[in-house]
């Protein structure tokens, strides 16, 4: 490749007759305009013919929502030739490739939208890279840097045409494909899998709110370790408890021995106890973080080296818990909004990986006495609850009465499922475990 074609690679979209192609599409197709059209740029366009054309054809199918023929364009560039005092052969011109443009045959729309993403993911790219050598330079936030290459290598993921009538006649088979049982990951608690259908589906985030000491860490071990005995991949985010103190209560599940059994348990005794293990433990990834130091990018990433490394990709991520994370966009003023931001990047985590995420939180400080065998904590008791409840597929809480080790699980709020239902638990802390023993009818 010469300086020359490097030169147009860098700025333009491809060839003469390919942005052409992508013009006419623009102004005659609305779902492609929707849909592409912002990922389209002025400096896309080699010609300042084709730089006008683009301009009027956007200006008319954003503000109208609606496709516009050759007729219109020639009568909104007539308007804006006379308005900007064009010469007669720039009008002349103009009109040329207008015609050129929308008469032009498209043999396949699809290797137009794929080279498009393509192109425009390559050249946001570029403007990454440079961006991040300036802000490495200036400030070393390296957290911004992460997250412009990951937007950048994002750009045209997702894009979808929504969905119409006619998916409908596909839809039991859609969402059955969904929500389909071996997608399903169950949590081990067989009337809390009830209330789920099944289990938590890829995407979803499911969060359980209880006031400080309550069993949360516990429940994650028992949800986690239960699909690590299946042979599901389990990534557990912490960032209160150290590695060594998730990994117990893990052993502690697994073996099914206690912590000061296996303290106590001698080097040689111990390694060939978990040799039997090894096959159903070698799926865990546990990480630990200072508390409000990471956000839901860094996690991404981390597993996303892992994947990377391994081919491992995760099952089910557990974030243990979310209070302790920052906003990928950055804390502000607000904790209200921070809080919900939050949310909305552990959905993304979760749409990204296509696997639920499972966290914990606590609830506002006057609902931390409130648990009891009677009255147990609500969905509205999340704190900042209305910015993050929506957000959420599920909200359950943990009760406890005092320091007894029988409580109930309560799914307040299940999108997908059954609300309302409150769940006899056990806690064996010992062991790291959650029992599922009846259900209130």
């Amino acid at each position: 490749m010469n300086a020359v074609e490097e030169q147009n690679d860098n700025e333009f979209l491809h060839g003469l007759e390919f942005q052409r192609h992508t013009l006419k599409l623009l102004a005659t197709n609305i779902q492609f305009a929707t849909s592409y059209g912002p990922l389209l740029k002025d400096d896309y366009f080699e010609s300042q013919y084709l730089r006008i054309i683009y301009s009027q054809i956007k200006e008319h199918v954003f503000t109208y929502e609606t496709e516009i023929d050759l007729s219109s364009l020639m009568v909104k560039l007539d308007h804006l030739s006379m308005s900007h005092g064009y010469a007669s052969t720039m009008t002349k011109e103009l009109a040329l490739e207008a015609r050129a443009t929308l008469n032009s045959h498209i043999k396949s729309e699809q290797f137009i939208i794929d080279t498009l993403v393509s192109f425009a993911r390559r050249q946001e790219l570029k403007s990454a890279l440079l961006q991040s050598v300036d802000i490495l330079e200036k400030n070393g936030n390296y957290e911004r840097v992460l997250q412009l290459i990951d937007e950048a290598v994002s750009v045209g993921s997702g894009v979808d045409d929504g969905m119409t009538f006619d998916d409908f006649y596909d839809l039991p088979g859609t969402y059955m494909e969904r929500y389909d049982p071996k997608l399903l990951i169950p949590t081990g608690l067989v009337h809390w899998d009830e209330a789920f259908d099944g289990g938590m589906a890829p995407g979803e985030l499911h969060v359980v709110l209880a006031p400080p000491k309550a069993g949360k860490t516990s429940l994650g071990v028992a949800v986690g370790a239960y699909n690590v005995k299946r042979g599901k991949s389990v990534f557990h985010v912490t960032l209160e408890l150290k590695k060594p103190d998730i990994g117990m209560k893990y052993m502690t599940n697994i073996t099914g021995m206690t912590r000061k059994a296996i303290i106590d348990c001698p080097p040689e005794k111990w390694k060939m106890r978990l040799s039997g293990y090894k096959k159903k433990t070698s799926n865990l990834y546990i990480q630990y973080w200072t508390e409000k130091t990471v956000n839901a990018l860094v996690l991404r990433s981390w597993i996303s080296r892992i994947r990377s490394k391994t081919g491992i990709k995760p099952d089910l991520i557990i974030v243990d818990y979310d209070d302790l994370l920052n906003p990928v966009a950055g804390t502000s003023d607000s904790m209200y909004d921070d809080s919900g931001n939050i949310y909305s990047d552990l959905i993304g985590l979760a749409d990204y990986f296509a696997c639920p995420v499972l966290t914990f939180s606590q609830g506002q400080r006057e609902s931390w006495d409130l648990p009891n065998q009677e009255k147990c904590l609500q969905a509205s008791h999340l704190a900042h609850s209305s910015k993050k409840a929506h957000k959420c597929y599920s909200i359950s809480t943990l009760n406890f009465k005092d320091d007894s080790d029988n409580g109930i699980l309560f799914a307040d709020l299940v999108r997908r499922g059954t609300s309302k239902v409150k769940i006899k638990i056990r806690k064996d802390l010992s062991r790291s475990m959650i029992i599922d023993t009846g259900v209130f009818k």
